[in-house]
């Protein structure tokens, strides 16, 4: 099974925290590979699971503390406004999609850690979209990092 094998049909409580779970999961796949270009991405995976920790904190920490204490403590997402809630849901659906991707990259070119195949791989590794990948991960950080911002206020 793959680190992103696990599907959120339903969001609710929990649904972004898996998510996380499954960000910091293929961030420790690629960090782990010992392939270059693994490790190149895997600072950019990193960030986005700061960002994603972030949104995760605010939404735990309780509403006394200065969170919006959501998540944990048998609480859900309802108290969040709607239009809070459907933008956590679209932040958490988009996380997912990226990180299957990523994950299913990894799957794909798990053999340039070996020598086996490796010329070959990596024509095909350099055929891949990386640029648009990556923007998508930066757009994703910028986005959660707004969604947090507005958490806060």
């Amino acid at each position: 099974m793959t680190a992103a094998a696990i599907e959120l049909d339903v969001f609710g409580n929990g649904d972004f925290l898996a998510v996380s779970a499954l960000v910091w999961k293929v961030y420790n796949a690629y960090v782990e590979s010992p392939a270059q270009q693994f490790h190149n991405f895997s600072k950019e995976i990193l960030s986005l699971h700061v960002v994603v920790k972030n949104v995760e904190q605010q939404l735990c920490t309780p509403a006394e503390a200065g969170g919006v204490g959501l998540l944990g403590s048998g609480s859900n997402t309802s108290s969040l406004s709607s239009k809070d809630r459907d933008d956590l849901k679209a932040l958490c659906d988009g996380l997912q999609i990226i990180v299957k991707e990523l994950d299913a990259l990894h799957v794909r070119y798990q053999s340039l850690a070996s020598n086996f195949r490796i010329s070959i791989d990596r024509l095909k590794w350099g055929k891949e979209d990386l640029a648009g990948l990556r923007e998508r991960i930066h757009t994703t950080i910028s986005l959660l990092t707004a969604f947090n911002a507005s958490l806060a206020k």
